[in-house]
């Protein structure tokens, strides 16, 4: 959709030149024509419309999410408006009397580690999701209301807003005060950013709100790009370098700056060839002791890529493309294992989460057309499936937006 054209901004002494600003993000236009226009006969869509609308006097009474208030530990800093978390797979030392310095036990999740900033973030982002479904396609005012106000809070109220960076996250107690891996927690806010467009199309955000959501992620876009946190993920094919250009391109496409954008989409179809084997292992998750989990999210990077590059001109799908072979072979892979969970090659020391499958193969098959993929989700027990995927790709409606792909 056309927005802003033409027209220049001037916020707290800095230029926003419009540009064409996207519905979302990591949705092309001519999804979320069709998402509208075949709402009525998408059983996916309408089923989660139903438990967002059933669960909607709850939503409404949870707080509004921030990084300030209640806050357990304070980061380095000593500034609760920064984000912290701490390292997932980090544990106290017990043969220390304080634990310090925490030590290292990989695929094995510390539960205090998810009840800090990134705790907050992501209940944020899944009270925002079904808001954000009830207010574009029920217009409903309550729950468009509310996710608005909830963005107001996170990211505006200069009383309980994030500063737009990650320099703390995933902190290891003796050890640093926030690293590199930590900025995979930002991956949120590309999602986020999906459903900023939905209510700002559904009339429940402001000018001045677009213009304070666009400078906060214009100014993490840039931290993302130049703060030395960030500089081993710029290159990396792995999950975290995935999950870091597809923010870098949210946050650019969020503050109008296409060129940005378009010169990291670009840098992808090299990273596919280097982190996907022709066999469709991919390289750096593969290692890992839970190689299946490191596999669907790495995966989930390379798809939503694949819907966010498309408006920018880069096909990662295309078939005869190396990149376009080599997903498909990674999906293949997990498809198959899918199947006969014995039959992966690799180590998985947690229980196989085969339902998180669900959501990659919609995607998928909305994307491409290609029937084989609509075969492997109709064969899962209990798709699991993602929220913008059940909005804007629909496996119940595959076949009306396979004939609208770029």
């Amino acid at each position: 959709m056309k927005m802003w054209i033409g027209i220049v901004f001037l916020l707290t002494g800095v230029v926003l030149t419009a540009v064409d600003w996207p519905f979302c993000p990591g949705v092309p236009e001519v999804l979320r024509i069709q998402a509208e226009r075949n709402q009525s006969i998408r059983p996916i869509l309408q089923n989660r419309l139903q438990a967002s609308r059933l669960a909607l006097s709850s939503i409404l009474q949870e707080p509004h999410w921030n990084v300030v208030k209640g806050k357990p530990l304070l980061p380095a800093s000593k500034n609760p408006h920064d984000y912290m978390s701490m390292g997932t797979y980090w544990w106290p030392d017990p043969a220390k009397p304080d634990g310090l310095p925490y030590i290292h036990k990989d695929g094995y999740p510390n539960p205090a580690s998810a009840k800090l900033d990134n705790f907050k973030l992501n209940k944020m982002r899944l009270k925002l999701s079904r808001l954000a479904g009830l207010a574009y396609f029920d217009g409903n005012k309550a729950a468009g209301e509310c996710a608005a106000e909830q963005l107001r809070v996170f990211f505006l109220d200069p009383a309980t807003r994030m500063n737009p960076h990650l320099k703390y996250s995933q902190a290891i107690p003796g050890i640093c005060d926030g690293r590199t891996s930590g900025l995979i927690d930002g991956y949120a806010l590309a999602e986020i950013a999906d459903y900023i467009g939905m209510l700002h199309l559904a009339g429940f955000l402001s000018k001045k709100d677009m213009l304070g959501l666009r400078k906060w992620y214009g100014d993490f876009g840039l931290w993302l790009r130049t703060d030395p946190i960030s500089e081993t993920d710029r290159n990396s094919c792995h999950n975290h370098g995935l999950a870091y250009q597809l923010m870098v391109i949210v946050c650019a496409e969020m503050a109008g700056d296409m060129e940005t954008a378009k010169l990291h989409a670009r840098r992808i179809p090299r990273l596919i060839r280097r982190g996907i084997r022709e066999d469709g292992a991919m390289i750096m998750e593969m290692v890992r002791p839970t190689a299946w989990d490191y596999h669907l999210f790495a995966m989930r990077m390379v798809l939503e890529l694949g819907s966010t590059l498309r408006p920018l001109d880069v096909d990662l799908l295309a078939p005869e493309s190396d990149s376009g072979k080599r997903i498909r072979a990674a999906l293949e892979l997990l498809a198959k294992t899918a199947q006969d969970t014995k039959s992966w090659p690799f180590q998985q020391v947690q229980k196989f989460r085969v339902d998180y499958l669900g959501g990659l193969l919609m995607r998928m098959f909305t994307l491409t057309g290609e029937e084989k993929w609509k075969v492997y989700y109709d064969q899962l027990d209990s798709p699991r499936g993602h929220m913008v995927a059940e909005y804007f790709f629909s496996p119940d409606n595959w076949r009306s937006f396979n004939t609208v792909k770029k």
